[in-house]
């Protein structure tokens, strides 16, 4: 029995040099946009590109920095929904609970800690000096007014409103 396949696409061709049949069939904006580009790859050539090692990804240099960005990307997935994170947790706790206690408890205090860390952090962005930049509405600065001192004798607005209520009373 002979089965066929189908035809694998062919890959690109390599450029090569017009023949002067492929000239003639070319407009003009083709041809000077070909003569612009030729210019500029003779006056500025492109860096040769390095030849990657052939190290295995486990024991290259920067193996631990690999494993370091795949576990900071799991962690920023989490934290990218933190509450439905912690039901996560929460619902593991249940089912495993029954098998073993510890394993449970882990998923217990993973799902506070998931719980916790937004407020941590925005206490920790709120404390640094800075960080947190102008105060921005639909693209522009929010200026606050300077905040003015009452003064003796400046009536506060719980004391209009008492004189309001006192006001209307027969």
């Amino acid at each position: 029995m002979v089965t066929s396949f189908p035809e694998e696409p062919t890959p690109p061709q390599p450029a090569r040099e017009p023949t002067p049949i492929d000239a003639a069939r070319r407009s003009r904006l083709d041809r000077e946009v070909d003569e612009i580009l030729h210019s500029a790859t003779r006056e500025n050539p492109l860096p040769p590109t390095p030849i990657a090692s052939r190290r295995s990804p486990s024991t290259g240099p920067g193996a631990g920095d690999r494993a370091r960005s795949v576990l900071a990307t799991a962690v920023d997935t989490l934290m990218t929904v933190p509450l439905l994170t912690a039901v996560g947790f929460g619902i593991a706790c249940a089912v495993v609970s029954p098998y073993s206690p510890l394993l449970a408890t882990l998923f217990a205090v993973l799902a506070l800690v998931v719980l916790v860390t937004p407020y941590v952090q925005a206490a920790r962005r709120a404390s640094t000096p800075g960080s947190g930049g102008p105060k921005m509405w639909r693209g522009r600065v929010m200026d606050d007014p300077p905040r003015r001192p009452r003064g003796i004798g400046e009536r506060t607005p719980a004391d209009k409103i008492t004189d309001w209520i006192n006001s209307r009373r027969p």
